[in-house]
């Protein structure tokens, strides 16, 4: 996934760059977690994909409401 500047400036603004710097041990426990979810739910051998990894993140972020 990429931003672009404007999407990237935004977030800044917002502050969210900080909140992974400051909350980094729990963004990383948080990341952990979905590779090991996700390693649960391929076959053996298969290669834990990026873009898998980031669906399980943002599912246990994204507040219920979002849909």
């Amino acid at each position: 996934m990429s931003l672009d500047t404007h999407k990237l400036h935004k977030l800044n603004g917002k502050g969210f760059d900080k909140f992974y710097t400051v909350h980094s041990v729990k963004w990383r426990k948080m990341v952990e977690k979905s590779v090991e979810t996700v390693r649960t739910r391929i076959s053996e051998g298969e290669a834990v994909k990026a873009g898998d990894v980031v669906a399980a993140v943002d599912q246990g972020i994204r507040p219920r409401s979002w849909g």
